[in-house]
């Protein structure tokens, strides 16, 4: 419901999962909920309550000392402060996020955020951090899951269009088509939409 931007349906059930894994004493599975619903509420453009339920997300991981959990309850927040323009808090939210990933096994936050990460970098100036990011993020992907490539190779593809470099761009579209990843996730879906429109306009 949350993808097909039916929030009204999908509160209630997420607040059912809610009481149900809190009843069970699964708070992991409790946290998760607080995830979703804040991504929901970063989708509608509600970043306030956004932020505040990514909180909920990370008390709970961090209580259970979940890893997993405590990457993904600080993916919305990095986005929240990328869209604000907060962008020092948006780096080192992105960084704890990776690094958390990497040690907890989340590969969305070891592949994804590290590519949001460059493109932040190449925003900021910083472009061969930001390539250095996107790179690392695709030899991730390749090795580790390859139905994620699309994302890094369309950030690095973007970086080297903004430094004219239509050639590298191409390159990557030709090896690693920019399709959509078999999870929705709307910031990807936007982001691999704009690759393919900025490379044809190229």
């Amino acid at each position: 419901y949350g993808n097909l931007a039916r929030s009204d349906e999908a509160r209630p059930l997420l607040e059912e999962a809610r009481r149900l894994w809190h009843d069970l004493g699964n708070l992991p599975m409790e946290a998760d909920t607080f995830f979703t619903e804040a991504s929901d509420d970063f989708f509608s453009g509600d970043f306030d309550r956004a932020l505040i339920l990514s909180e909920e997300a990370r008390r709970l991981s961090d209580f259970t000392r979940n890893l997993w959990g405590q990457s993904c309850a600080r993916v919305i927040p990095a986005m929240v402060y990328f869209a604000r323009g907060e962008t020092s808090r948006a780096m080192e939210t992105m960084s704890e996020c990776i690094r958390l990933g990497d040690e907890g096994g989340l590969l969305a936050s070891s592949v994804g955020l590290r590519g949001d990460l460059g493109w932040l970098y190449g925003q900021t100036g910083e472009r061969e951090r930001g390539l250095e990011a996107a790179r690392a993020a695709l030899a991730l992907a390749a090795e580790r899951i390859p139905e994620w490539k699309a994302v890094p190779a369309s950030v690095l593809a973007r970086l080297h269009l903004l430094d004219g470099n239509l050639r590298e761009a191409e390159a990557l579209a030709a090896e690693t088509p920019f399709l959509p990843i078999p999870v929705p996730f709307p910031p990807y879906d936007i982001s691999l939409a704009l690759a393919r429109n900025e490379l044809a306009l190229a």
